[in-house]
């Protein structure tokens, strides 16, 4: 695609397709740090200005996520993790709802960057999670 058509402004989401690409890595990595004991911080987020960047941006993120799980306790159902929001006020969610939500934002998105393909006439990424990486085996 054009780098005009990777920035243009557009009706929904996150008003881009840059914009929406690196939204959900940083979601996933606000999500993610609400559950480690010490912040992960990607060094040149405030950098990002190419696809290639994302890229490196989103498998940082995916390798930290893939890292929490392997190492995540059989009590992540249960176990109770704080977050605070923005207004001050406290949330409490186990970590499952945390990962399910994780998940369930990404194909949210997914959606809208297929429905935006489309309008491209391009052929949209599948949200099929474990078929799209069936063939990279994780």
């Amino acid at each position: 695609m054009s780098e005009e058509d990777f920035h243009k402004e557009r009706v929904g989401g996150m008003k881009s397709i840059r914009e929406m690409l690196i939204h959900i890595a940083d979601c996933e990595l606000l999500w993610l740090n609400s559950m480690v004991e010490k912040n992960i911080l990607y060094e040149t987020r405030n950098s990002i200005n190419s696809l290639e960047n994302i890229r490196a941006y989103s498998a940082f993120v995916k390798s930290h996520t893939a890292y929490f799980i392997k190492q995540l306790l059989s009590e992540y159902e249960n176990k109770i993790i704080e977050v605070k929001r923005r207004d001050g006020t406290l949330l409490n969610f186990t970590q499952k709802k945390i990962l399910a939500h994780m998940i369930t934002h990404e194909i949210h998105h997914i959606g809208q960057l297929s429905v935006w393909a489309r309008e491209l006439q391009l052929k949209p990424v599948s949200s099929d999670l474990i078929i799209r990486n069936f063939d990279k085996s994780t």
